[in-house]
């Protein structure tokens, strides 16, 4: 068995119940140029192997619409500093489609500006594979 060590992070801290983000890395293996850190995102700039730099990005989606809003401006700014070479996880707290949904209902505002910032940042969502939902709160079914 191998043991991996982290050496080096960045992150902001959570507030309550709400947030709390932190990318670990091995500076033995990765050399990371840069760090940005936002109210709903910490990022780094990683030099690859190829030294083609690159950027990860893990976000906190915030679940209030005012929140929400300063969250899609601060990804938009993250999309300008990050161009092309970017990628971006985390918890947007917002689905793509209502199929998405395990209870179903209609298209939302946030899941427009969702699939809005994923088009005009060029980016692509890897299918899911093997489930039906990325998440459940493991509660039973009211039906």
């Amino acid at each position: 068995m191998r043991i991996v060590t982290w050496n080096d992070w960045v992150s902001i801290p959570a507030i309550g119940s709400a947030g709390g983000l932190v990318i670990i890395w091995n500076t033995r293996h990765v050399f990371v140029l840069e760090s940005v850190v936002g109210l709903f995102s910490v990022s780094i700039k990683i030099q690859g192997v190829t030294e083609t730099d690159w950027w990860l990005t893990g976000v906190y989606g915030p679940n209030g619409y005012r929140e929400r809003l300063s969250f899609w401006e601060e990804l938009a700014g993250l999309f300008g500093l990050c161009g092309p070479r970017w990628c971006i996880g985390g918890d947007f707290n917002v689905v793509r489609f209502v199929a998405e949904k395990s209870n179903g209902g209609r298209q939302t505002r946030s899941m427009i500006e969702f699939n809005n910032f994923i088009s005009e940042a060029n980016l692509v969502d890897p299918p899911l594979q093997n489930a039906n939902f990325t998440w459940s709160n493991n509660r039973e079914s009211i039906i």
